[in-house]
């Protein structure tokens, strides 16, 4: 078999999960982009991007940390958030507050007001955070911005980054979204699983953990990096995920992910890659020809390894099963699987499975990863 690409299921699986408390798009809609001009929050003018941001700026926070360095002396990062409770609760991203030793950072509102807060939770994995202004300098409610749905989101529409770009606070940029969900594979992150949105819109050192809104005033993306040497690619965690791992921090201070004890890879069977390259070049008659793609249509998933008494084990999975479809759904990569598999512990998985010509239906429930064996 010709592998291209292989991954472990037993940390985070990045999926388009809906947050429950947003408002959920009916069904069978006839005329879709109707329905959302007529029901916009924000109803279009000629001065739209400001009317977003009017709405929005006041909710989103600067928030400098500052520890000491590894060789001695101080060490201060500074970027954004997004307030989305009026008690003070800030989302931010991770890397924004790491530097902050003691945990304490300062938060200044749009109108420059300072207020001092604390790291309540972060995980570090995601680069989600959460940082809570304290009580005592709050004195009344404070502005907040909603959520929107980033699954719902499609390339080309507008979006806004909200933050502070190199410390200038209450800054706006404007663009599309280029893609709803780049995967981090794609940029060369070996080691991250993660799915972003992609926007051309500006998202400069400070804009960390700032907002990324669409024309309804809703946040759909935090805004978490850019590419560098590249001109107009800034990524965004999209809010459906970023969504789970909050209400994860809020509740338990940190972020219990799903284990089922699987290993898998796309594979391509090589038998079929054989006979198209041997016919390709049997039949070849010009030079300037090149041999064939591979075909990434008939690509399969297959189990490379199971681990011993974990969910996928007991359920009766097996080395070497093609994975066909889980809960309902067709496979056609490793992606599909984690997507389907989310960050719910506790979840029914039904996997069928080919097995030597026969098909096969399995079921588990995933466990905490606590419950991966140690070594």
């Amino acid at each position: 078999m010709m592998v291209a690409s292989a991954a472990i299921l037993s940390g985070v699986a990045l999926s388009n999960i809906t947050q429950s408390t947003c408002e959920q798009y009916p069904e069978h809609e006839e005329d879709e982009r109707e329905r959302i001009r007529i029901n916009s929050k924000l109803p279009l003018t000629r001065n739209f991007v400001a009317d977003v941001v009017e709405v929005c700026s006041p909710a989103v926070v600067n928030i400098v940390s500052v520890g000491n360095g590894s060789f001695g002396g101080m060490v201060a990062s500074a970027g954004s958030g997004f307030i989305i409770s009026k008690d003070g609760y800030v989302v931010t991203n991770a890397h924004v507050v790491t530097s902050s030793g003691d945990g304490n950072v300062v938060v200044t509102l749009k109108d420059g007001r300072k207020k001092s807060g604390r790291v309540h939770s972060m995980d570090t994995q995601s680069d989600i955070a959460i940082v809570k202004i304290d009580d005592k300098f709050i004195d009344h409610p404070l502005p907040t911005i909603p959520f929107g749905i980033s699954s719902k989101a499609r390339a080309g529409e507008f979006v806004i980054a909200i933050g502070s770009p190199m410390q200038l606070q209450n800054s706006a940029s404007l663009g599309i979204i280029s893609a709803t969900a780049r995967h981090a594979s794609e940029l060369g992150l070996s080691n991250n699983r993660a799915e972003y949105i992609q926007t051309d819109a500006a998202i400069n050192v400070g804009n960390s953990g700032g907002p990324l809104v669409n024309l309804d005033g809703e946040v759909i993306g935090i805004n978490t990096m850019k590419v560098k040497n590249g001109d107009g690619i800034s990524l965004a965690i999209p809010i459906d995920i970023a969504a789970v791992i909050i209400n994860q921090l809020l509740q338990y201070k940190r972020v219990v992910r799903p284990y089922v004890g699987l290993r898998m890879a796309n594979i391509i069977p090589v038998q079929e890659e054989t006979d198209r390259s041997l016919s390709f070049f049997r039949n070849k008659k010009k030079s300037s020809q090149v041999p064939p793609m591979m075909n990434v249509d008939k690509m399969q998933v297959v189990v490379l390894d199971v681990v011993r008494g974990s969910p996928a084990h007991l359920a009766g999975v097996q080395t070497g099963d093609v994975v066909l479809n889980i809960n309902g759904k067709e496979v056609g990569n490793v992606k599909d699987v984690l997507s389907e598999i989310g960050l719910d512990v506790g979840k029914t998985i039904d996997l069928t499975v080919r097995r030597n010509g026969d098909h096969l239906k399995l079921t588990f429930t995933t466990a905490p990863e606590t419950a991966r064996p140690t070594k």
